[in-house]
């Protein structure tokens, strides 16, 4: 399953099986180079994605966005690297390397909508962060717990965002990241909210590759919901029953 969560394109039949397909953002193209996407044909808004990596997206807001040339040579770099050596996150390695079309989500104000990153714990949401101004240098989250509580758990480690209103599809929210999250003991599940319903992002196994370390408060709160397996439970690889 983690493979397939960290698989662009395997992640929407993974979840259109748990959460329904009405939550799958709106999939325009699969393509297996580069060359054969119809960039003529294709209507922005989009983000063109290769399905093996992660921050590999290409956003297209507008028709004079679109650059043929330069975007087939970022896209054939990305379908030669190999993701799972940039930080040795083994759930990508050896992944399909496919690209994928999606439509670009566009909240009320013709900008991303609510980026709203979900940290499960045995399929159930306790903690949601809400970024706002990625990719720019005012980026802040906004952290809040289950009941949109806001804490302060990650103010020393992320910039502090606004309030942010308690999101009239809360619920919703919360349902399709319960029904993303059911299979793992911990995982974050990242969700878009739009007038038109919730949409799946991301299934994120390694936030930040593990490399962001939380301040001691935060670890030790998170950790009290995670539940982790006595040695008994623990069944071992292949390699070490070799061993």
């Amino acid at each position: 399953m983690l493979h397939t969560c960290c698989d662009r394109l395997a992640l929407r039949e993974y979840a259109a099986a748990r959460v329904g397909a009405e939550h799958l953002v709106p999939l325009l193209g699969v393509y297996d180079a580069p060359e054969q996407i119809p960039w003529a044909d294709l209507a922005p808004p989009y983000v063109v994605k290769p399905t093996h990596g992660c921050d590999w997206n290409i956003f297209v807001k507008r028709p004079s966005d679109v650059v043929p040339e330069r975007f087939e040579s970022l896209l054939q770099g990305r379908l030669r690297t190999d993701y799972y050596r940039t930080w040795g996150e083994w759930c990508y390695k050896g992944n399909p390397r496919q690209i994928v079309v999606e439509r670009y989500l566009l909240g009320p104000e013709g900008e991303q909508p609510e980026d709203y990153k979900f940290y499960c714990f045995h399929g159930e949401p306790v903690l949601a962060i809400v970024c706002r101004g990625r990719r720019t240098a005012d980026i802040c989250w906004t952290v809040y717990d289950a009941e949109w509580n806001r804490l302060s758990l990650m103010d020393s480690v992320y910039r502090p965002g606004p309030d942010i209103p308690r999101p009239a599809r809360l619920e919703e929210l919360l349902s399709v990241a319960r029904g993303l999250s059911r299979d793992f003991d911990h995982v974050r599940v990242d969700l878009y909210c739009t007038d038109d319903g919730v949409y799946v992002g991301e299934v994120t196994m390694y936030p930040a590759a593990g490399r962001v370390p939380l301040p001691d408060e935060a670890e030790r709160w998170l950790g009290a919901f995670w539940r982790l397996p006595s040695p008994g439970e623990v069944r071992p690889s292949r390699r070490h029953r070799r061993l």
